[in-house]
C-alpha cells in the first residue's frame, strides 16, 4: 500500500472525472448499486464490470440524471451507457482507481464487535442497556 495513513485516506479529496469532482461513495450510492444489481440479475462474470460501471455512473454522472434514471431499469441502462461513452480512458482509469481505493478503505475501517466470551453460558447479568435484560423484566 502507500505511506498515507488511514485517516488521511478517509479525508482524501475525491477525484475529478469528466471535468467534475465526483460525489463521495456513501450509503446512498451503495443502496442504489444494490437496487441496480437486483434489476440486472447478472452472473458473477458480468457482475464485477457492472458494479464498476454503476459506481462510476452514480458518483460522476450529473446528479439530476442519476436521480431520475435510477428510478427505472431501462432509463438507467440507456443513460449509464450514454454517460460512460462520454468518458475518456483516463477518466475510466481514475474512476476504477477511486473505486478500488474506497472499497479497500471501507474494508480496512470496518469494526466487528464480538460478544463477550462465555456470557451466554455464565451466570453473569447482561448490562442494563441490553435488550435481553429489558425483556426479562417485562
Amino acid at each position: 500500500m502507500s505511506d498515507i495513513t488511514i485517516n488521511e485516506r478517509i479525508y482524501a479529496e475525491e477525484p475529478v472525472i469528466a471535468g467534475v469532482k465526483v460525489r463521495p461513495y456513501n450509503h446512498h450510492v451503495k443502496l442504489k448499486m444494490a437496487r441496480i444489481l437486483r434489476w440486472l440479475d447478472l452472473d458473477d462474470a458480468d457482475k464485477n464490470e457492472e458494479i464498476l460501471f454503476a459506481f462510476i455512473y452514480l458518483i460522476a454522472a450529473p446528479i439530476e440524471r442519476v436521480a431520475i434514471n435510477t428510478l427505472n431499469r431501462n432509463a438507467y441502462l440507456v443513460d449509464k451507457d450514454a454517460f460512460l461513452e462520454t468518458l475518456t480512458s483516463e477518466d475510466l482509469r481514475a474512476a476504477a482507481e477511486w473505486f478500488i481505493e474506497v472499497t479497500n478503505l471501507e474494508r480496512e475501517t470496518q469494526i466487528e464487535v464480538e460478544p463477550k466470551p462465555g456470557l451466554a453460558s455464565s451466570k453473569e447479568t447482561p448490562p442494563p442497556n441490553s435488550s435481553s435484560r429489558r425483556r426479562s423484566r417485562a
